[in-house]
Order: C-alpha cells, then sequence, then structure tokens
C-alpha cells in the first residue's frame, strides 16, 4: 500500500505547474486534499479531486485560448522569443490548468450574481410585507394625501373670517371678543383635524 505524500503549497503548485494563488482558489473551491495536520496537501489525493471536479465544459474553451497563445508565438519576430521560444510570462498554461481557471471563475460569478439576486428579492419581499403592515405607503397616495389636506386646511382658513366676525359685532368687552375667536380657532383646528385623519385612513 503507497502512502500518499503530504506537500506544501509551494510544492503543490510546482507539481500541478500552476502558480501558489491557484492553489488557493482550488482550496477555496473544496477541490485539494488536506493532509491530517490540516496544513499540508495529500498531493495524489489532490490530483484526483481536481481531476474529478473539472467541469468538462470548459475544456474546449481552454484548449482554443492555448492553441491561440501558441499561434501567437510561432509568428516571425513575436515579442520576446528566442530561438522561438515564448518568453516565461507569457508561456501557455496547461489545458486542464485552463479549464480549471475557467471553471473557478464562472463559478464565481454566478455565486456573486446569485447572492446579489437573492439579495435584492429579500429586499422586494421586505418592502411588500412592510406595505401590507402599513409601514411603507405609495408614493402617490402619499402625494395625493398631501394636496388634499392641503386643500382642506386653505378653504377652512379662508371660512374663518365669516364664522368670526358675525359673532363680534357689537361686543365692547375685549376679553369676550378675544374668547370668542379662541372658539372659532378651537373649531377649524378640530375640523382639520379630523380631515387629516380621513385624509390619512387613521380613524379620528
Amino acid at each position: 500500500m503507497t502512502t500518499d505524500r503530504a506537500v506544501t503549497r509551494k510544492e503543490l503548485a510546482a507539481a500541478l505547474g500552476c502558480k501558489a494563488s491557484y492553489v488557493n482558489a482550488l482550496r477555496a473551491a473544496g477541490r485539494v486534499v488536506m493532509a491530517p495536520d490540516g496544513e499540508a496537501y495529500l498531493l495524489e489525493a489532490t490530483r484526483e479531486r481536481i481531476a474529478a471536479t473539472r467541469d468538462p465544459a470548459h475544456q474546449a474553451v481552454a484548449d482554443r485560448h492555448t492553441a491561440a497563445r501558441g499561434a501567437a508565438l510561432a509568428l516571425p519576430g513575436a515579442a520576446g522569443q528566442r530561438d522561438g521560444a515564448p518568453p516565461p510570462s507569457q508561456a501557455p498554461s496547461s489545458p486542464a490548468q485552463a479549464a480549471d481557471e475557467t471553471y473557478l471563475s464562472g463559478g464565481q460569478l454566478y455565486q456573486d450574481a446569485r447572492a446579489r439576486r437573492e439579495n435584492a428579492e429579500a429586499g422586494m419581499r421586505e418592502i411588500d410585507l412592510r406595505k401590507r403592515q402599513g409601514e411603507i405607503l405609495e408614493r402617490a397616495d402619499v402625494e395625493a394625501a398631501a394636496d388634499l389636506a392641503m386643500t382642506a386646511a386653505a378653504a377652512r382658513l379662508d371660512a374663518l373670517p365669516e364664522l368670526i366676525v358675525p359673532q363680534l359685532i357689537g361686543i365692547d368687552d375685549e376679553a369676550r371678543g378675544r374668547a370668542l375667536v379662541v372658539e372659532a380657532v378651537m373649531i377649524v383646528k378640530r375640523e382639520l383635524m379630523r380631515d387629516f385623519a380621513a385624509f390619512a385612513q387613521v380613524p379620528a
């Protein structure tokens, strides 16, 4: 029975022919097998996990990218060429790694889009619930109620002189006249409160 070899992240990256940051992406995606100590990686088990979780749909895309890079580097006078070999910064990755990178990138984009959609749906459900509970009103309804309230207030205030003046005719007692004015104003205030309560659909 052969014991799988535990390696560091740097050693695993070298064995896979990728960068250490790519190992981090594989680990975040659950595509590596950790050693019992939780720090090292089991090399062969990780190879098998990567192969088993690779998305075949991305392989053709990775192959085309690799072929395109190779064709560009093969052109005469390509920058950085020396004896027909591509410079290290432009060396094509393996099709398997390219497919894995595409798989991880696409999966992250999907998860981000899904999270945004779920947050938006949750927000809409909360708004709908608060509307049913009467905590949120439609802007058009609020504007209509405000217009009605202002119209009613203007009408009540316009009628105030006609309510007060006839009662003050012939009264020489200042205190009596003041009391009549205060009483008329209180009547108008009560009427306005009833109007506003009706507009807001609140029992008066």
